[in-house]
């Protein structure tokens, strides 16, 4: 750990056989902690759905994606003795060699419960587990791939009515309306589910039985039948004989609870024993012990490579040790206060701590490592409060019926059902990429909602810190201004409430939001280069959100312009990487619906033209459509009545204001260039150029002066207009 902690003049110094080893370190502990293996493992590999293995995914994934932080890897192993660096390969492939043993033949510790959602509308519906064979389980990102014919394996039987997590009610199977009298609601679905262990006790014990639904429990050689219950929780209890006996515990909930009835329990069940030491959940059988043991070894190996990162991050951060310690305990208190009341739509104490590391970027913009240490903080707030507002790290947010977020959950989970890239549709109505992008996710993170948004924020948030890292303001108190505004209101923006609920429920256009901050650094900061990654970024967030397609495209015009004034054949690539990305979903519509349609059907939809082109031109002769004109623009520019109460109106007028300043300063350069000096040619493309970048929030948001959704869609289809509002205003300061 000593040579990961300490500063090497440069990644150039270590001979290339040095840093090749060192990548394949990189890569071989990437792939031993990812690797999927048996349950009992603390790092048993994806999804990363508890707190040990997501800090492994924080730490690993911006050196997998940020060269300087490959390059500083790459100089830190360098500095071992290559027998080191050969031994810790070894050991990662042992490591990855016994993990891959375990989820192959490891068995499972845990009850191994099969799920299944009641289509039927009847309530004394048992799941058929005579054969051990009831028909196809529930999907889970936990188990994708339906082991032990099994939705997933729960360590212990203790349910309380809101905390089940059961991710596959987020389908469009059950698209029931909340707003419909009669229908079923959607956090209330019937449901049915067995689970199968086998118990082992040394004597004789009582297990108290709690409930809201129908059990039935059968060990051993016995039935036992309890009555049902939809009221009040009933506990029963049975004896538990010495010795070790298989478990089968059936469970069905179905309490005919309908929208518009009154409000009665969730469903329950809990199994607790009473031990000589009090009581507490029924457990079943440990694994064997000699599996135990390679868990264990497998597990010490994953400590060992985690305080390996640990020593890198230290040398990378280690210098900004007080912001770090700062945002830490800020963030301990986001965790303790995250549940309260914003003010002005705006969680105060989160958007307050992330000027901390906000402050770090812009003090520190010639250093890469104040980047990082950015990120970390960014890590720690974000998690802290998705942790604070959901009850456990695997909650599962139910998703309203009749809404896009239903919508994109269902398409990923068609292809966990399906093992299909058609992803739930044969040509493309809903924009097409995002389903691709959750499915990953949720393969990666699992299906909670706490660690998945809290990594979109904190992946968010660095994008923002990239873009004011990339554009260090020029001299004058004015741009210095500009930036630090810019700043301020472009992480307050991402941050706000209505943003941050929006993120937690999945709204298809944050890849976007992402990916936008970044390539337009790449396009456009003063070192440039890397113009085929930008251009790889734009056109996936083209492919992600079509109707952002205008911005997009003009943002890669700007740049194209001048790189094809420069005769820069280097831009090319790029061009090519966006036009195989934007013929993608034709491409899919071709093979999974026999038809060439080149983006959406949706577009064709005439609802979605809610303001037609003849309709402005009413405008200055008629007084309906005036009133009507000026409706529309509140909702452009997110204001008056399209704003929710407390909507924090102030940050969208902030970042309009410095769009506004920007342009009128860039104006007013180029008449004062042009009166010094008619003839300055290269100085008028040169200011030409600022004016076209300028104008890159105008046309991402110029589709929606004629295309747009009901008000539930503000701020969704604004926010990546006013986020290059902010862009371009750094731009302009620097």
């Amino acid at each position: 750990m000593a040579g990961l902690t300490s500063r090497v003049s440069s990644p150039a110094d270590a001979p290339p056989a040095a840093r090749r080893a060192a990548a394949a370190l990189l890569a071989a502990l990437a792939a031993f902690v990812a690797l999927p293996s048996a349950n009992y493992l603390v790092f048993a590999g994806v999804p990363f759905d508890s707190l040990p293995q997501y800090l492994v995914l924080v730490a690993l994934a911006p050196v997998a994606v940020w060269p300087w932080l490959r390059r500083r890897w790459c100089a830190a192993v360098a500095s071992w003795r290559a027998p080191w660096i050969g031994l810790a390969i070894a050991a990662l492939a042992g490591g990855t060699l016994v993990k891959g043993v375990l989820f192959v033949d490891g068995g499972y510790e845990g009850f191994a419960g099969c799920y299944q959602a009641l289509y039927r509308e009847h309530r004394n519906y048992w799941p058929r587990v005579d054969d051990g064979r009831t028909g196809p389980c529930e999907k889970s990102w936990t188990n994708p791939l339906g082991r032990f014919h099994a939705t997933r394996i729960d360590p212990v039987l203790d349910f309380g009515p809101e905390d089940w997590n059961l991710s596959f009610v987020n389908d469009n199977r059950f698209n029931f309306y909340n707003w419909r009298n009669g229908s079923v609601p959607r956090d209330r679905l019937p449901f049915s589910v067995w689970w199968r262990g086998v118990v082992s006790s040394p004597e004789s014990r009582n297990v108290a039985l709690t409930y809201v639904g129908r059990v039935r429990v059968r060990l051993g050689g016995r039935t036992l039948s309890f009555p049902a219950s939809h009221g009040a929780a009933r506990t029963a209890g049975f004896r538990l004989p010495a010795g070790e006996h298989g478990m089968v515990v059936e469970y069905t909930f179905d309490d005919g609870s309908r929208v518009g009835s009154p409000p009665a329990p969730g469903p329950m069940l809990r199994l607790t024993e009473r031990t000589a030491g009090g009581a507490g959940p029924l457990r079943p059988r440990s694994a064997a012990a000699v599996r135990r043991l390679a868990g264990g070894a497998a597990d010490a190996l994953a400590l060992a490579a985690t305080a390996l990162l640990a020593g890198f991050w230290i040398g990378v951060v280690g210098a900004h040790w007080k912001p770090l310690l700062a945002t830490a305990a800020a963030a301990a208190a986001v965790r303790a206060s995250a549940g309260g009341a914003p003010v002005a739509g705006v969680d105060v104490l989160t958007t307050a701590a992330l000027l901390i590391p906000g402050g770090l970027v812009l003090l520190l913009r010639s250093r890469p490592s104040a980047l990082a240490a950015a990120y970390w903080c960014a890590a720690a707030l974000m998690l802290a409060h998705e942790a604070g507002v959901a009850a456990s790290l695997d909650a599962v947010l139910i998703r309203r019926g009749g809404g896009d977020f239903l919508t994109y959950e269902s398409f990923a989970r068609s292809m966990l059902n399906t093992g299909s890239l058609e992803g739930g549709e044969a040509v493309f109505h809903y924009q097409p990429f995002f389903r691709y992008v959750l499915f990953a996710e949720r393969l990666v993170l699992g299906g909670g909602d706490v660690l998945l948004p809290a990594f979109v924020r904190t992946a968010l948030v660095t994008s923002l810190f990239g873009l004011v890292w990339s554009f260090p303001a020029g001299k004058g108190r004015l741009r210095a201004g500009s930036s630090v505004s810019a700043c301020m209101l472009l992480l307050v923006l991402v941050n706000t409430v209505e943003v941050a609920s929006l993120l937690r429920r999945g709204v298809s256009e944050y890849p976007t939001w992402i990916a936008f901050p970044l390539f337009f650094a790449l396009f456009f900061r003063a070192a440039g280069g890397r113009t085929t990654l930008a251009a790889f970024l734009l056109g996936l967030s083209g492919i992600t959100r079509i109707d952002q397609a205008p911005g997009l495209l003009w943002s890669f015009g700007v740049r194209a312009r001048t790189a094809l004034r420069a005769r820069r054949r280097d831009f090319l690539p790029a061009a090519g990487v966006l036009a195989v990305l934007a013929v993608l979903p034709a491409l899919h519509n071709h093979v999974y619906g026999g038809r060439l349609v080149w983006t959406t059907t949706s577009a064709a939809i005439e609802d979605n033209l809610q303001f037609t082109p003849e309709r402005w031109l009413d405008v200055g002769r008629d007084q309906e459509a005036g009133e009507e004109a000026l409706k529309h623009l509140e909702g452009v520019f997110y204001t008056g009545s399209r704003t929710s109460s407390g909507a924090p109106w102030f940050v969208y007028r902030g970042l309009q204001a410095l769009w506004v300043l920007a342009l009128c300063v860039a104006l007013a350069d180029g008449r004062a260039g042009r009166a010094a000096s008619p003839r300055a040619g290269s100085g008028a493309r040169d200011r030409w150029d600022s004016v076209l970048v300028l104008l890159i929030p105008a046309v991402f948001l110029a589709p929606y002066f004629f295309y747009q959704g009901e008000d539930g869609y503000y701020p969704r289809h604004v926010v990546a207009g006013h986020l290059a509002m902010g862009a371009v205003a750094l731009h302009a300061a620097s």
